[in-house]
């Protein structure tokens, strides 16, 4: 059992604001490490969406957010540095109580940054969640050539025009317009098959952004059927759009 006199010596060792100190250290260490935590996380996210395969044209709507996150949260991590730093110059130099408030100025502005990153990132996530998909840009490709006819005797070739689109990265599938009739058709291999209104097929091998030769033909397969060839050459990207069906 503690006597009176151990007991008195206990309570007169015990103090209050060293201990309130203490703790206060110790709160402050885990603040810094959650700051370095979220602002890290923030900057992987900002980081994914951008280069990650979610990257389309609907992060272009929430660019402006997006980029203000990364940018604070890289602001929260050169004060958390600062802070440090001015605390070690602080505690080898003693240069007076200035070190000190810079330590302390540093610690809550590193606060502001790591919330008004948090903020900004929430804020472009809304849009990105509660915008309409935004559809990619077509680009076309406008060739200019010519057709002929297999059962016309003098051989006469008639001008022809043809606006094709770039193949979607996935599928491989196009669209185009041959004068004005409406295509769909396929790349493989380097050959594009295109299968226009009017019962017209063309079939032919595409260099890109170069040629596309090959033949055409109208009607069956059996009686009735037309063939001949076309020869076109590139001309320009974007001269042209597709005719819809």
């Amino acid at each position: 059992m503690p006597n009176e006199y151990q007991v008195s010596e206990a309570a007169r060792e015990f103090d209050p604001a060293g201990e309130r100190e203490r703790r206060a250290k110790l709160r402050r260490s885990e603040i810094s490490d959650r700051v370095r935590i979220l602002s890290a996380g923030i900057l992987a996210v900002v980081w994914g969406l951008f280069v990650g395969e979610s990257r389309g044209p609907n992060v272009l709507i929430a660019r402006a957010q997006l980029l203000w996150a990364a940018g604070l949260g890289i602001l929260a991590l050169l004060l958390d540095y600062s802070e440090s730093f001015l605390g070690y110059t602080d505690a080898k130099v003693r240069w007076g109580n200035w070190l000190r408030y810079g330590v302390n100025i540093m610690f809550y502005a590193k606060q502001i940054a790591t919330f008004a990153a948090a903020i900004a990132l929430l804020v472009g996530t809304y849009r990105l969640l509660h915008v309409p998909p935004v559809a990619a840009q077509t680009h076309y490709t406008y060739w200019k050539g010519f057709t002929a006819d297999d059962s016309d005797q003098s051989h006469q070739q008639h001008s022809s025009n043809l606006c094709i689109s770039e193949p979607d990265p996935t599928t491989k599938n196009v669209t185009a317009t041959k004068d004005t009739l409406h295509c769909d058709g396929s790349v493989d291999g380097g050959h594009l098959y295109l299968k226009c209104q009017q019962n017209l097929t063309l079939t032919g091998f595409l260099a890109e952004r170069s040629s596309y030769n090959g033949t055409w033909a109208v009607g069956a397969a059996v009686g009735g059927q037309s063939t001949g060839t076309f020869e076109y050459s590139y001309v320009q990207d974007d001269a042209c759009s597709v005719v819809s069906r």
